[in-house]
């Protein structure tokens, strides 16, 4: 409890003391006034009064009258005295503790608690509220605190009343070393940490020795473990594959040899990779080119995979003209997708070229600048690339040959910031393949 003499700081301390100085004063004028003493007895006596109340012998910045230790030099924070910490560690420092070197409370002065006075701590008493002897463990020596018949050395539960046959303890039905009295389960062995109940160590509801899965939440059906649809051991929290039986070094997946996706249980080709479709095999390669059928424009004939499967062209460099000058010479006003004479011209050219190679293939491809709105661009390169499409079909080439596409603006190979630039970007490529 704080006392009225404890300040927040020193100045609200010496401000305390100057207002007792004052009163002092006051009441010492009235005492020489009405004794008729003279004006310089009752200064000589305020003198001594106020020295009185400030002394600070040691010096420390502490008034005798509240210094603990006044001829000590010490700190406020220990009353004045010198610091001389707290030995045994019970909270109570060595000015204050009577037993500074036994761990004690501060309600007994830093001293064990002896509450039956009989010189033995409490908590080395056997009867800690019944004084008694060193020899009898603090218990009477003919005493019986509990009342069970048995006193001294005879109970060795000298305050829980128990029976002859048990050294005077109290029984313990479940043998789990918590007496029956103190069991919350007293049929049911049990720990003293749980006060006699069982144990349930992962809070699933179900105690550790009917759980098959102590470490493990899991459900009552499941015998405390988790579940495990699939019942192969992994359970599902763990299991990748919680709906199919699989090992626990397959992460409880089923096994598949070549990784396909496909278990090998269900691949008819358990040691190559392959498709669900072709329910786990490769998907056949007829010309033996390394590119699967499926992926393959030419799958009875060997290509390279840079021309989707199909074999390379195997154009003479005069040949190979032609498709070039075809992409330069074809050209178109601005906004329109009207062939003109030197186009035809060109594309005639492309015409023979397609007929010497009846299974070639012609991708047309329309581009333009990027003048006008994107929109209307794209499908002006679509119209352009249409128009040359048209025209070559016109001229024999059959259409099952030829696919045409529009780029719009997005494909420029050069800039459009010079009207060389934008003529160059209003083109159709050719793209001559098998």
């Amino acid at each position: 409890m704080k006392s009225f003499l404890d300040f927040n700081n020193k100045r609200d301390r010496n401000d305390f003391y100057i207002s007792i100085v004052v009163i002092f004063a006051f009441l010492f004028g009235m005492m020489y006034f009405l004794r008729g003493c003279g004006v310089n007895d009752l200064d000589a006596d305020l003198a001594k009064a106020q020295i009185a109340l400030t002394a600070d012998s040691d010096g420390d910045g502490i008034y005798d009258a509240e210094d603990k230790c006044p001829d000590d030099f010490g700190l406020e924070e220990f009353k004045g005295c010198p610091d001389e910490g707290d030995s045994d560690g019970d909270g109570v420092l060595n000015m204050e503790d009577d037993c500074p070197e036994v761990p004690g409370s501060a309600d007994n002065n830093g001293c064990p608690m002896d509450s039956d006075g009989d010189g033995i701590v409490d908590r080395e008493d056997r009867c800690p509220t019944a004084k008694g002897t060193e020899a009898n463990y603090g218990c009477p020596e003919d005493g019986d605190v509990d009342g069970d018949g048995l006193v001294g050395a005879a109970d060795k539960c000298p305050e829980l009343a128990g029976t002859r046959q048990n050294n005077g303890c109290p029984p313990d039905t479940d043998g789990d070393g918590v007496y029956d009295p103190k069991d919350k389960c007293p049929e049911v062995k049990g720990a003293k940490s749980n006060n006699g109940c069982p144990l349930d160590a992962d809070g699933d509801g179900i105690r550790d020795d009917k759980d098959k899965c102590p470490e493990l939440a899991g459900e009552p059906e499941n015998n405390g473990c988790p579940p495990d649809k699939d019942g192969d051991g992994v359970y599902d929290a763990d299991d990748k594959c919680p709906r199919e039986f699989g090992p626990a070094e397959n992460n409880g997946c089923p096994p598949d040899k070549d990784g396909d996706g496909i278990p090998d249980a269900r691949d008819k080709c358990p040691d190559q990779a392959g498709t669900k479709a072709n329910r786990g095999c490769p998907i056949a390669d007829s010309d033996k080119d390394g590119i699967p059928d499926d992926k393959d424009r030419c799958p009875q004939k060997a290509g390279t995979a840079a021309n989707g499967g199909c074999p390379e062209v195997p154009l003479k460099e005069e040949e190979k003209k032609i498709i070039r000058e075809a992409v330069e010479g074809v050209n178109f006003a601005s906004k329109s997708d009207l062939l003109n004479r030197e186009s035809k011209n060109k594309l005639i050219k492309l015409v023979g070229l397609m007929k010497k190679y009846p299974e070639a293939k012609l991708a047309v491809e329309g581009h333009t600048d990027n003048e006008g709105d994107d929109a209307k661009n794209l499908e002006l390169s679509k119209k352009r690339a249409k128009a040359c499409y048209e025209y070559l079909a016109r001229k024999g080439v059959p259409k099952e040959r030829m696919t045409h596409e529009g780029y719009g603006e997005t494909k420029p190979v050069a800039t459009n910031d010079t009207s060389e630039g934008r003529r160059q970007n209003r083109r159709v490529e050719f793209n001559f393949s098998y």
